[in-house]
């Protein structure tokens, strides 16, 4: 996971770079997991500071924005665009919230519209999600 993101950061600075990319909305990253990052470092430390580096990037728009969604088949609860995990006593539910970016306002009133409870201070971010909820993230997160 966290060469993925490295690679991420990567495109990202490029394409911001190139060109007239500064005056465009900043990019948008998806990561799509089925697990538990594998090499996130001691404490995780290491995918905190690359996906960090990759949220500093910005445009003049706004920084890059970065959102998580958890694949399983899981019977257990869905977490679907939290504004905090404390309830959740799950160590990858609370990193992979950690690391996602909170909403725009068009997201969210994209949320709303499809019937998530959603609110301004929520996270791109869902945990034991479905096909379902895959295809809406989508929807959400990378709006026209």
């Amino acid at each position: 996971m966290k060469q993925a993101f490295e690679n991420a950061k990567r495109l990202c600075a490029d394409w911001i770079e190139w060109g007239n990319h500064n005056d465009c909305h900043p990019p948008i990253v998806i990561n799509i997991t089925d697990g538990e990052a594998t090499d996130a470092g001691y404490n995780s430390k290491d995918l905190i500071n690359e996906v960090d580096h990759l949220k500093a990037l910005s445009t003049n728009y706004g920084n890059v924005i970065v959102l998580n969604i958890h694949i399983s088949n899981n019977s257990g609860d869905r977490i679907l665009f939290p504004s905090n995990v404390d309830s959740i006593n799950d160590k990858a539910a609370k990193l992979l919230f950690e690391l996602s970016s909170e909403l725009t306002e068009n997201m969210v009133e994209i949320g709303i519209k499809k019937g998530y409870n959603i609110y301004s201070n929520s996270k791109g971010y869902v945990f034991n999600g479905n096909g379902g909820d895959l295809i809406n993230f989508l929807n959400i997160g990378s709006p026209v």
